[in-house]
């Protein structure tokens, strides 16, 4: 397939992006019926190798209190009723969507799909491009009006959880700030 992984998207590719995303409205068929519980038990209880939640209660009292933030959030959010007919990419971040020049040309890595909601792909990508708010405004618009403002709360909380853990055990220091710096900024512009 042609094209390479974590290029910059622009207005456009945004656009096509979101389309892409909308192919994937009700087509979790005959998958197992995973939604929401795979996405708040990230946040509740964590998995093994990932979203590991004593991960964030033992590193610093910043990542302790974000989790319990993060987690009053998923509890507030968890029996409003989500989506869960569309086919869920599970890691659709930008070194899984490859372009080439200003197309995108394919979504790989789909081995983690299952049924649930397109929007926790669109929280997700908008999660890892949350600096550019030429990809943060369509993506968090788009998101808010295919799951509302509960489901997209408990996806970022999620990916918060995720990406946090996953820095802080695979990462150095300045990617951890990094990323802490970005679920600051998340959780204050999150729906409440």
């Amino acid at each position: 397939m042609p094209g390479n992984p974590n290029q910059r998207l622009n207005a456009a590719t945004v656009q096509e992006l979101i389309a892409i995303n909308r192919l994937q409205t009700d087509l979790g068929g005959d998958l197992p019926p995973a939604w929401p519980a795979r996405v708040i038990d990230g946040v509740l209880k964590g998995f093994e190798g990932y979203c590991v939640i004593d991960t964030l209660r033992q590193y610093s009292g910043e990542s302790a209190s974000m989790l319990e933030t993060l987690q009053e959030l998923v509890v507030r959010h968890s029996a409003e009723k989500f989506v869960t007919s569309d086919i869920v990419h599970w890691d659709f971040n930008p070194g899984n969507v490859l372009c080439a020049g200003n197309r995108i040309t394919g979504v790989i890595d789909w081995d983690g799909a299952c049924a649930g909601d397109r929007g926790f792909d669109l929280s997700t990508y908008l999660f890892s491009s949350y600096d550019d708010p030429e990809v943060r405004e369509p993506l968090w618009r788009e998101t808010l009006n295919c799951s509302g403002r509960g489901a997209l709360a408990v996806y970022l909380a999620h990916m918060i959880v995720r990406q946090v853990d996953w820095s802080i055990r695979h990462h150095d220091s300045l990617s951890v700030a990094r990323w802490m710096t970005t679920a600051n900024e998340i959780v204050r512009d999150l729906p409440k």
